[in-house]
């Protein structure tokens, strides 16, 4: 008896030192898990480009890895990169015209009868906090490092996508031999594939469909800068219910400011509509649920309960923890199934 507990604890005791390992390496890479799970999503976006260009082009699975990463993550970069320097150009702009930005503020206001000394009066305590703050406390080591990290995670989210055409497939192969293979098994892995597949390939297609139906809106509103923005959107709409705030906000204040307060409010009541309730309520719902078989409720508080949990990486790994219960539910109900059909043949062999 105490021989057998023995052999049971050396049995045990190297699995509880590879679980203890793995927390290990995760704990000291939990600075990188936002770049690695954007390069899982990458991956499964860029994915069935990958593999038409490796079957029907017929390239090499490494040349189709790179064009793949590349069609999904350049446009993406370079979209974001275009942002920022848009963004910081105009915050230079704004800072050397204050004059003309202040006129343009009065007039905007006073065509709503709002009283000027009103107007002064938010506008000198506006001026006043702003000066109060100095530049050096936005240049703490803390918020250079963690630019720093950021940009870490973009550089990484490219390589693991990378890597995840490249040899993804044989990485999971190589797992999954760790244990014994059954049905009940691979049928679990491949639902689980699926539906993940699913929710951020039609989140993908959610947030080009987006980008594109905010072009005309954008041109019929004389918006500046219609590229920029609509890419921004795609950028947001990545993120379902709360980042097209992020953009259509600030642009429906600069129309308010610049152009009248009533072409300001029409314009955030068209963008509300179009690009945010329709796709959120309606589009994004039918296409992911279509494409991942999940009941679109539970993908929105998959997405919502992520991000509030895990911030930007738990945005995404939101929706897989529900596949994988999803998958592993799907499997367990075909499982009962398959064998309450057993019983039920096994009894009418019985009784004839």
């Amino acid at each position: 008896m105490l021989d057998d507990m023995r052999a049971r604890s050396l049995q045990i005791l190297p699995v509880i030192a590879l679980i203890g390992v793995l927390l290990f390496i995760i704990y000291l890479l939990s600075p990188l898990l936002d770049g690695v799970v954007l390069g899982l999503v990458f991956a499964y976006v860029a994915r069935p480009l990958k593999s038409r260009l490796a079957s029907h082009v017929k390239r090499s699975e490494r040349t189709a890895a790179l064009i793949a990463t590349a069609a999904i993550v350049v446009p993406i970069v370079v979209i974001f990169s275009v942002g920022i320097i848009e963004a910081v150009r105009q915050l230079a702009w704004i800072v050397q015209n204050q004059d003309v930005v202040i006129t343009d503020i009065k007039q905007g206001f006073a065509t709503i009868s709002v009283s000027p000394d009103l107007i002064d009066s938010i506008i000198n305590v506006t001026q006043s906090t702003v000066s109060t703050v100095p530049v050096s406390r936005f240049l703490t080591y803390s918020t250079t490092a963690n630019v720093g990290i950021f940009l870490l995670n973009l550089v990484l989210s490219v390589v693991v996508c990378y890597y995840l055409l490249l040899d993804g497939k044989r990485f999971v192969q190589s797992l999954l031999s760790l244990y014994p293979q059954t049905d009940a098994s691979r049928r679990f892995v491949r639902a689980t594939d699926r539906m993940i597949s699913g929710i951020y390939v039609g989140n993908f297609l959610v947030a080009v469909l987006i980008s594109i139906i905010s072009i005309p809106i954008f041109f019929i509103f004389k918006i500046p800068l219609i590229a920029v923005l609509a890419g921004l959107m795609f950028l947001a709409a990545l993120v379902p219910i709360l980042a097209e705030w992020m953009v259509l906000l600030p642009v429906a204040l600069y129309v308010f400011l610049v152009r009248s307060p009533a072409e300001g409010g029409l314009f955030l009541v068209v963008g509300v509509v179009i690009l945010y309730i329709i796709p959120e309520l309606i589009l994004r719902p039918y296409l992911v649920g279509k494409t991942s078989h999940i009941h679109p409720l539970l993908i929105l508080l998959s997405f919502l309960g992520g991000g509030i949990v895990g911030g930007l990486a738990g945005f995404f790994l939101g929706p897989i923890a529900v596949g994988v219960i999803i998958a592993a539910y799907s499997v367990y109900k075909q499982e009962r199934e398959q064998a309450q059909r057993h019983e039920n043949n096994s009894k009418r062999t019985g009784s004839e």
